[in-house]
């Protein structure tokens, strides 16, 4: 991005900022109405035709750091920075002070501003916090990384201490599932909840194309042209979401820069994600919901029996109609499976 472009980021984000603040200092009843607006396209809309009217849509770099800052403010987030170890981690901040914390752990390939929606449902209740890991979003990898499970479980833990989280619940997606869940048992005295999306780690009783991909070395979520970037979105979405042309071409381009970070971390974290989280799970204590989509492609749901015979006393739910981001896919049934099974901690709070 342009000295220009940044200049321009910083004049427009400055009122989106201002919004997200006054969204997050708000009633939660307020915040519920303005969230329910604004989530559902009324803010979205007007962003776009500011976008158009400001010629940012031929500036695709820019379209990406605006749109996000937008989605940051729709929600009532706040972006932060932290500095642990001397690394800078960015992260959203949502919700209100002296609320219970959920800690919020994004996919393989994604940012902390994918987790936009769950952030929006839980900061009514709770504070969110969701940082980019290490090698995503805003946020390099480190030089001197061997990024493997315990590297990440380290600098998860290290994250926590620096945001002076004592205890928290944790929320994550598919990779970043498996790596709450790993934590969970990892410090049980310091996870009150756990909630698993289409939690990856444990060896599916059903293959599926992708699994087997993997386990041949493969990373089918590279993404290195615009065609690769199609077929990942049609495989992780039961009903893909339709991306700006311009925006599209910008995340490739991020993603072939990253490409080199991206195998390390690929290659860091393989035997995890295949199959490495099964002897952790016995050392689960917080009470756990675990809900994959009937069609993930990704994820297979089969993978919901693994949970179910290593953890008794969990929740597992299989959500029709969805695929691998069972969020966005089915956003009224998670919603209410999530902020139900999450509520006990937050009417504790009160």
């Amino acid at each position: 991005m342009s000295g220009n472009d940044r200049q321009s980021v910083r004049m427009l984000a400055r009122p989106i900022r201002g919004v997200g603040a006054r969204v997050a200092r708000m009633s939660a009843p307020a915040r519920r109405r303005i969230n329910g607006v604004l989530l559902r396209g009324t803010a979205a809309f007007s962003g776009l035709l500011l976008l158009v009217a400001g010629g940012l849509w031929s500036t695709p770099a820019l379209f990406h750091a605006v749109a996000i800052r937008m989605g940051a403010a729709a929600a009532g987030a706040s972006r932060q920075t932290i500095t642990v170890g001397g690394d800078g981690w960015p992260y959203l901040d949502a919700g209100r002070r002296g609320a219970p914390v959920v800690l919020m752990l994004h996919g393989f390939g994604t940012s902390k501003d994918a987790m936009l929606l769950p952030l929006s449902w839980l900061g009514e209740t709770h504070r969110v916090i969701v940082p980019d890991l290490p090698g995503f979003g805003e946020h390099p990898l480190h030089s001197d990384a061997v990024p493997d499970a315990d590297w990440y479980l380290e600098r998860i833990d290290t994250l926590a201490d620096a945001l002076d989280l004592k205890h928290f619940s944790l929320v994550g997606t598919s990779m970043g599932g498996a790596l709450a869940a790993a934590y969970a048992a990892a410090h049980p005295e310091r996870v009150d909840r756990l909630v698993l999306l289409a939690p990856a780690g444990v060896q599916a009783p059903v293959k599926n194309s992708f699994m087997a991909a993997v386990e041949s070395g493969r990373n089918p979520l590279e993404i290195s042209s615009e065609s690769e970037f199609n077929e990942v979105v049609e495989l992780v979405f039961a009903r893909p979401p339709a991306v700006p042309g311009p925006f599209r071409r910008h995340l490739v381009e991020l993603m072939i820069e990253r490409l080199e970070a991206t195998d390390r971390i690929v290659a860091g974290l393989r035997p995890f994600l295949l199959d490495g989280l099964t002897p952790l799970l016995p050392g689960i204590q917080a009470p756990t919901m675990v809900i994959y989509g009937e069609e993930d492609r990704v994820t297979d749901p089969s993978m919901a029996e693994r949970f179910r015979a290593e953890l008794p006393g969990a929740q597992v739910e299989i959500v029709p109609d969805a695929g691998h981001v069972v969020f966005a896919d089915s956003q009224r049934r998670v919603r209410e499976l999530m902020t139900e099974f999450l509520a006990p901690v937050a009417t504790l709070a009160d």
